[in-house]
C-alpha cells in the first residue's frame, strides 16, 4: 500500500542517513532535507 510504502522509504533514508554519520562521520544527507519552517507551517496549518 502506499502508506507502508511511503514509511519503508523513510525508515530506508533513516538507516541511510544513519550509516553516513557511523561511516563517514558527515552530515550530507541533510541537504535534501525538508526546511524547519515549511514543516512547521505543515503542521500548523488548520485543516478545518
Amino acid at each position: 500500500s502506499l502508506g507502508s510504502g511511503l514509511a519503508n522509504f523513510a525508515f530506508g533514508m533513516l538507516e541511510t542517513a544513519a550509516r553516513e554519520i557511523q561511516q563517514d562521520g558527515t552530515f550530507g544527507f541533510s541537504r535534501a532535507a525538508m526546511p524547519f519552517g515549511k514543516l512547521q507551517a505543515l503542521f500548523s496549518e488548520s485543516t478545518g
